[in-house]
């Protein structure tokens, strides 16, 4: 990095304009101590004629030197200066003058002439033009700055510095990631690799096998469904990555589409990588010199007007990087990523060998009764391979809690758990929630699911707060109207969900599952009232079971409404059953069937006996025959 001529050429004239004789003789010793570096530099008062003197015992020419300098280019300055100078410096034979001003090498002779006639030393002058092209040297940046005030940018950093600013964002966002998974401990999930149709093949692959692949600048797909372990398969990829010192970048899907940006530019404007001031092109100059992997989370969670944009960017990103590994994790989806000649992996449900490893890991020598149960357990078995719903089962049974046995009773038993807690029951039962933080979480988990994805933005958050609140207040729940600020805040403190600021305010839950479960858990309110009403039914049809959005908190009902125990009282369960049956029927039998055969495991059906699956015309007869 080099200062232009023109600008020191400025600052020069600026000192000379000031008459800043002290300011320019620090610069003039400095340049000749780089010249000479044993000159000795003197105090700026009585310094009896010199700004520096080299003793001659220190001179590699044996001879003494002295430096005078001045902005004012005259033989009148030398002269005057050498005059003083000459009675205390016995040893001087050589006399460097430095001026800011310009000299010519015909005054220069007739200067040295005149000095060695009149005092027998040598003059040597460093005019504008050395010192110019001395401050021109890149090495010399600093001395612009410092004496001539020129605002320097910092010096590039070095490749190497970069990465190494790099991979420490870099792990701060994987740790940040990390927070959500909690302390649990890591399962090597296993992974089935599909063919180029989607089906499975007998190739198993672990979570090992995919740094090869992606180190080799593989494109690979991750699939499951949600709560299998994507989102954890790909931070402990990360991880491993950076603590090999390997730059594997995660990125949040659907943040950086709505961003619409370029991907270092998003990675960038991460606070992570602001805090250690790395731009774009710093990561593009680390791109150049280290492998770097791609870890994309969140395909099937883009809203439909969504896609577009993320194909054209995630094509772009395949090809503008082609020597990078790209990994993307998504739930099976109708439209797979654009990654061509992509592997695609299915991430396997958990043994019980698994399982049960994980639970022992857990509960240590108190694991056994619980992995009996769930091994004794047909539903709880099937549940638990899942590895978040066995997470929280596991929270369950620790915190002495009766475990459901379908997945909506397990999310809202968890969720009923950290309500009341020491931790959060009072500010939960306080302004401004005053207890109705499900009612304001039912409403937000709705809006995302019928705007199909899982981010909700700040100005929609907070509207569907104030929407909720006024339902409450016409029902006399309410007194006033809170601030739907606090209530997002409240709700981010003491419950699931989580608050994001970049790259705009947005408003997520800690997993998409419970998204689904507050959506659910409005779905049974409103079936309630049609089942006391006889009412609504056509609408309900319309906006929920008709709607593909909808499919999983409808299925996740159903499937609560079959397994419903004492211990979880949902009254009028089979008349809700019958009538969430019957709404399906017309529109989608085979729909109908799946509601139908998640219901049939728990109520009785007269012609195939208890828990038994009967399909939906058979189980509407046996409801509508109340039985």
């Amino acid at each position: 990095m080099t200062v232009s001529r023109v600008v020191i050429e400025h600052a020069l004239d600026a000192i000379a304009s000031d008459e800043g004789g002290m300011r320019f003789q620090g610069l003039a010793v400095v340049l000749a101590k780089l010249r000479w570096p044993e000159l000795i530099a003197c105090e700026r008062k009585k310094d009896l004629g010199l700004d520096a003197h080299a003793p001659a015992i220190l001179s590699p020419l044996h001879k003494g030197m002295g430096l005078s300098s001045s902005i004012t280019p005259e033989l009148e300055k030398i002269q005057g200066d050498a005059t003083r100078a000459k009675p205390h410096f016995s040893d001087l034979q050589i006399l460097v003058f430095v001026t800011s001003g310009k000299v010519t090498n015909y005054t220069v002779e007739q200067w040295q002439a005149d000095i060695k006639k009149e005092y027998g030393w040598d003059l040597i002058v460093m005019s504008r033009e050395e010192i110019i092209t001395t401050l021109q040297v890149p090495s010399n940046v600093g001395l612009c700055a410092e004496h001539l005030g020129i605002a320097v940018p910092p010096p590039e950093p070095t490749v190497e510095s970069l990465i190494q600013s790099a991979l420490a964002a870099n792990g701060q966002i994987i740790e940040n990631w990390s927070r959500r998974l909690g302390d649990n401990p890591i399962i090597d999930l296993r992974l089935l690799r599909l063919d180029e149709k989607g089906a499975e093949t007998q190739e198993m692959q672990q979570r090992a096998g995919f740094h090869e692949l992606l180190s080799r600048s593989h494109r690979v797909v991750f699939e499951a469904p949600a709560g299998r372990g994507k989102t954890t398969t790909l931070v402990q990829l990360a991880r491993e990555q950076n603590a090999q010192g390997k730059i594997a970048f995660l990125i949040d899907l659907p943040a950086w589409v709505r961003r619409n940006v370029g991907v270092f530019e998003f990675i960038a404007g991460t606070p992570e990588f602001q805090a250690r001031g790395l731009t774009a092109g710093d990561l593009a100059r680390v791109h150049q010199a280290a492998h770097i992997v791609f870890l994309l989370n969140g395909w099937n969670e883009l809203a439909g007007s969504e896609s577009a944009t993320a194909t054209v960017m995630i094509r772009d990103l395949e090809r503008s990087f082609a020597g990078a590994g790209i990994a993307v994790a998504t739930r099976a989806h109708p439209i797979a990523p654009p990654l061509p000649g992509s592997s695609r992996f299915k991430i396997q449900p958990l043994t019980r060998q698994e399982r049960g490893d994980y639970v022992r890991a857990r509960l240590g020598d108190t694991a056994e009764p619980l992995n009996e149960q769930l091994r004794a357990d047909r539903v709880l078995d099937d549940l638990t391979r899942t590895p978040m719903i066995l997470a929280e089962v596991v929270s369950l049974f620790q915190a002495g809690r009766k475990i459901p046995s379908s997945r909506f009773g397990v999310l809202d038993a968890v969720t009923q758990m950290m309500e009341n807690s020491e931790t959060h029951q009072t500010a939960l039962a306080n302004a401004p929630l005053w207890g109705f933080g499900r009612a304001f979480l039912e409403r937000l988990g709705s809006s995302l699911v019928t705007g199909g994805g899982v981010q909700l933005a700040e100005v929609v958050a907070r509207r569907e707060v104030s929407a909720g609140a006024r339902v409450l207040q016409d029902a006399g729940q309410l007194s006033a109207m809170p601030d739907p600020g606090s209530v997002l805040t409240a709700l981010c403190s003491h419950h699931v969900l989580e608050r994001s600021t970049y790259p705009d305010v947005t408003y997520t839950f800690l997993h998409q599952q419970f998204q689904e479960l507050f959506a659910a858990l409005q779905l049974k309110h409103e079936l309630a009232e049609i089942v006391t009403t006889g009412t609504g039914r056509d609408d309900f049809a319309a906006h929920y079971v008709n709607e593909p959005a909808w499919m999983l908190p409808v299925e996740m009902l159903a499937e609560f409404i079959g397994r419903h125990t004492e211990d979880e009282p949902l009254p009028n369960a089979v008349a809700i059953g019958q009538a969430l049956v019957e709404m399906a029927l017309p529109l989608d039998p085979v729909f109908a069937a799946n509601l139908a055969d998640s219901g049939a495991h728990h109520l009785h059906c007269r012609h195939q006996g208890p828990r038994e699956k009967c399909g939906p015309e058979q189980f509407g007869a046996e409801l509508r025959a109340g039985n």
